[in-house]
C-alpha cells in the first residue's frame, strides 16, 4: 500500500509503544500474536517483537500459517524467564495431577512424558477410540482425541496445558464415563 492509500510506515510501531506504555503503568501483561511478523509486503514496515519492546512482552509464532504448512504444528512463546518458568510450573503441576488420576484408574495406563503438554493414555476397553471419545463427549462434555487419530487404537490423547481446576474436572469427568463402561 502507499501512503496516499491511507498506510503510513512505522504506525504500527508507534501505536505498538503507546499500547506497551499504557501496560507498563498498569504492570499488565501483553501478548501478541506475531505469526506473520517479518512477511510485510512492504519493505522496511517490520514492527518490533513485542518479547523486545516490553519485559511483560509474550510473542508468539509458528510456522504453520506464514510458511503456509497448516499440518505442521511448529511454533515458539518468547518472554521473560519468571514467565516461562510460571508457564512450566503449571504444566509440571498438572502432569502430577495427570500422574495421580492415572494412579486411581486401574484400567488406563500411560508412559510417564519427559517433555510436552499431552499424554497418550491406552486403556483396557473393547471399545474403539473414536466411538469412546464421542460417546464420552455426549454423555458428560468430557474432550479428548481418540488415539485412532494417531494410529494408537485404544488409546486417547489427553492434554494438560489448561487451568488446574479444568483438568481436575476434565478427568473427574473421564472417570465418570469410564464407570458407565464398567456397569
Amino acid at each position: 500500500m502507499r501512503e496516499e492509500d491511507g498506510y503510513l510506515p512505522g504506525v504500527d510501531e508507534a501505536l505498538l509503544r503507546e499500547i506497551v506504555a499504557v501496560a507498563r503503568e498498569r504492570g499488565a501483561w501483553i501478548h501478541r500474536d506475531e505469526v506473520y511478523r517479518k512477511l510485510e509486503h512492504e519493505p522496511g514496515t517490520t514492527s518490533p517483537s513485542i518479547a523486545d519492546l516490553y519485559e511483560k512482552g509474550v510473542s508468539s509464532g509458528s510456522m504453520s500459517k506464514s510458511c503456509s504448512l497448516a499440518g505442521l504444528r511448529t511454533g515458539w512463546v518468547a518472554g521473560s524467564p519468571e514467565l516461562i518458568e510460571s508457564s512450566l510450573e503449571t504444566v509440571r503441576g498438572n502432569l502430577a495431577i495427570v500422574d495421580e488420576w492415572l494412579g486411581r484408574e486401574p484400567r488406563l495406563h500411560s508412559v510417564r512424558q519427559r517433555a510436552g503438554t499431552t499424554a497418550l493414555v491406552r486403556y483396557d476397553y473393547q471399545v474403539p477410540s473414536a466411538e469412546l471419545c464421542q460417546a464420552m463427549f455426549d454423555f458428560n462434555g468430557a474432550f479428548v482425541v481418540p488415539g485412532i487419530a494417531f494410529g494408537e487404537e485404544h488409546s486417547l490423547r489427553l492434554g494438560y496445558a489448561c487451568a488446574c481446576d479444568a483438568l481436575v474436572g476434565g478427568l473427574a469427568a473421564i472417570s465418570e464415563y469410564l464407570r458407565t463402561l464398567e456397569a
